[in-house]
């Protein structure tokens, strides 16, 4: 698995320069904006999209012929994306934390403070659902044949979140009155640890199944 993990984060060495140079406009633009909701966006959907990245250099490399030729069970292929992208997820909130506190502090703004903590948490959460919604789909598909359910999954729920946004639905009011408390933040934690769980037990499925 360790093999596996170091494999996948010495391929993408060579597309780190382009998401470092990336990260970093995001961050300046941030520092001049004095918004930290930019860059904390960015970072995690950039870290949850690494896992796929790595499939598609797997796939031009026909790394999976050549791997399943070795004495390495299938599901350690699996569970070694969902640990890359929880890795990458990870150090992007690490970031994006001390960016986020950087420019915080600089502005002395508390409020703007727990905004961002509230934009990070849920482009994590965000970020995780992303991750196990769509690599089932492309141990399925592979990568190019899945880019269109790609696309749509980050697309449909922007759209909707920006219509929902701008109507008046009494629905609103009462999101916007809800309390995070701990029990709040509990049941988002268990219900992303099963929808990860099942996206894990699935991917599984298919890539044993599956024949290249």
């Amino acid at each position: 698995m360790r093999g596996l993990l170091i494999k996948d984060l010495i391929n993408l060495k060579s597309y780190g320069k382009t998401v470092l140079i990336t990260i970093g406009f995001f961050i300046a633009f941030s520092i001049v904006t004095k918004n930290t909701s930019m860059v904390t966006t960015m970072v995690i959907m950039y870290a949850s999209m690494l896992p796929i990245t790595s499939i598609t250099f797997d796939e031009r490399a026909k790394w999976e012929r050549f791997a399943l030729a070795m004495p390495i069970p299938r599901e350690h292929f699996v569970i070694s994306k969902y640990l890359l992208g929880l890795i990458m997820m990870l150090s992007g909130i690490i970031i994006t934390s001390l960016v986020n506190m950087g420019i915080t502090f600089t502005l002395g703004n508390e409020n703007d403070m727990r905004t961002s903590i509230l934009t990070l948490l849920t482009m994590t959460v965000f970020g995780v659902l992303y991750l196990s919604a769509i690599l089932p789909v492309i141990f399925k598909m592979g990568v190019e044949k899945a880019r269109i359910i790609m696309i749509g999954i980050l697309i449909i729920p922007s759209v909707l979140i920006i219509l929902l946004a701008q109507s008046s639905l009494p629905i609103l009011s009462r999101l916007k009155s809800l309390q995070i408390t701990p029990l709040f933040i509990l049941i988002i934690i268990l219900s992303v640890m099963i929808a990860v769980t099942i996206s894990i037990s699935a991917s599984i499925k298919i890539f044993s199944k599956r024949e290249f």
